[in-house]
């Protein structure tokens, strides 16, 4: 849509200077109404553009707003992060703790194992003679029967000693591997959590370039504004010269001789051979005065200068509107000149300089083409001027 908008703009700008250029010398009531036509199209322009820059800025502060929520939500995401991080490192302090009680605890067990792995040995090389011998010593039933029931205690005891330690190691391993299972789980988090933050990190990458082209497009958008709102004040400006042009009216009288105090005329009004390319009946639209390069060319009356540039075949050319004469409008063409001392805009008075002639465009020698026009056709000027 903004590329279209750029494209007609720059279309409509050329359009109007070329309709400008190739027009000036017409109606200037027809004119005024084309101007104003365009005007009408820029405005029309630069009001859908400004409503597009106003919808882009509201799309910038969503997608602002947007990534600020990101930022937070990746905050949070990274301080759970952190988070899982010291959990697992208080894990893996945990499960080092359980290996070292682990080894501590199957240390004793093969010390107590030794110890009854060595009684046992002492009971079967004595062929259980140890256990008799002292049953047998006893002085009386009660002795006896206290003995037996030492004996009994010292096998208990080292039965219950060694299922003991059993448990413990049996115990211990269960708790490392519930630490360990718990430090796989912890470990998957924060994989999970790593993934989460990176997608989104990347949607907020996504989001700020999609953000920084809508900026871009937004100084586009700015620039096309400025561009329009230049191309509407010049038409604007135009408007106001063509209708004060519109509503000039011609004072009266001959026009001036445009070179004073030269009064040949080496090619008259109306149909001749063409003296550059020798075709015969070629019509020409005013009066060639010959004049040396720079010598001062006049305005032939009051008016507004329309025209002062280079215009292909007249060269350096200078247009001047004198208002209405009878309902039609006045303007006379001076071409081929070396310099032009006016600008278009500019109001000149009967008689004042605006040009040095010379041979500028389509031209054998230094001279200056003299055309009159009404409504922006030609005519003979030699009954509008006073003669020399």
């Amino acid at each position: 849509m903004r590329s279209k908008i750029q494209k007609r703009l720059r279309s409509m700008i050329v359009i109007f200077i070329f309709m400008m250029a190739t027009t000036v010398l017409g109606n200037t009531t027809k004119n005024l109404n084309d101007a104003k036509k365009q005007q009408q199209k820029l405005q029309e322009n630069l009001k859908q553009t400004q409503q597009e820059l106003k919808n882009n800025e509201v799309k910038q502060q969503a997608m602002s707003n947007e990534i600020k929520a990101l930022d937070q939500e990746i905050s949070k995401v990274e301080n759970k992060i952190e988070q899982l991080e010291q959990s697992v490192k208080e894990t893996e302090e945990e499960i080092a703790q359980k290996e070292a009680e682990l080894a501590i605890a199957e240390e004793k067990e093969v010390k107590q194992y030794e110890t009854l792995k060595k009684r046992i040995k002492y009971m079967y090389e004595k062929g259980q003679v140890g256990y008799l011998e002292v049953l047998f010593q006893s002085e009386n039933l009660t002795d006896f029967l206290s003995r037996l029931e030492y004996i009994k205690k010292i096998m208990n005891y080292d039965q219950n000693v060694l299922t003991q330690m059993q448990e413990i190691r049996e115990d211990i391993v269960l708790q490392k591997a519930n630490i360990q299972e718990k430090k796989e789980q912890l470990v998957s988090l924060k994989k999970e959590t790593l993934a989460q933050r990176n997608a989104m990190e990347e949607k907020k990458k996504r989001k700020g370039a999609e953000l920084a082209t809508v900026r871009v497009d937004a100084e586009k958008q700015k620039k096309q504004l400025e561009e329009l709102e230049g191309s509407i004040k010049q038409v604007g400006d135009e408007i106001k010269r063509l209708t004060a042009l519109s509503n000039r009216v011609y004072g009266g009288g001959k026009l001036e001789w445009p070179l004073p105090g030269r009064s040949r005329i080496s090619s008259g009004y109306g149909y001749r051979t063409d003296p550059i390319s020798g075709k015969k009946n070629t019509f020409h639209s005013g009066i060639d005065i010959p004049a040396p390069t720079g010598t001062k060319v006049i305005a032939a009356g009051d008016g507004t200068v329309l025209q002062s540039r280079y215009i292909g075949g007249y060269g350096y050319t200078v247009i001047i509107d004198h208002g209405k004469d009878n309902g039609k409008t006045l303007s006379t063409l001076y071409a081929h000149n070396s310099k032009l001392l006016k600008k278009e805009g500019q109001t000149v008075k009967r008689g004042e300089g605006i040009a040095l002639a010379g041979s500028t465009g389509y031209s054998t020698g230094p001279h200056v083409h003299f055309e009159v026009r009404l409504n922006g056709n030609h005519t003979n000027p030699i009954p509008y001027v006073k003669s020399q």
